[in-house]
């Protein structure tokens, strides 16, 4: 269930802040989806929305990211280190697009 909630968060918000540990683990899972969204399937679609349960979090990964990546095979995410968290001195980590994924759409919102 938090898997689920990162990543759903990291594909709404095309970054998340979390402990290093949680950043390597979602990564890869991440990338899966990536990977799947870039072909447009039935199969594809279920596998994904089995995985995230939000239909309109899918919708976004065959309309908008996808399409940005289709000429990339992997490497979609970068991992940087941040300061250790006061509280618990735990590591800290950004996980991010190496490439900007939704640009294109961002740049056609603000022109309307």
């Amino acid at each position: 269930m938090l898997i689920r909630k990162l990543a759903g968060n990291f594909f709404k918000n095309n970054k998340l802040e979390t402990t290093e540990a949680k950043a390597k683990a979602i990564k890869s899972l991440i990338e899966r989806f990536v990977q799947k969204a870039k072909k447009t399937s039935q199969a594809n679609k279920n596998y994904l929305l089995k995985h995230l349960g939000d239909g309109e979090l899918v919708a976004k990964l065959f309309r908008d990211i996808g399409p940005t990546q289709a000429g990339q095979k992997s490497g979609f995410l970068k991992i940087t280190r941040l300061n250790q968290r006061a509280s618990d001195s735990a590591m800290m980590a950004r996980l991010s697009w190496v490439t900007p994924a939704i640009a294109e759409v961002k740049k056609e919102k603000a022109e309307k």
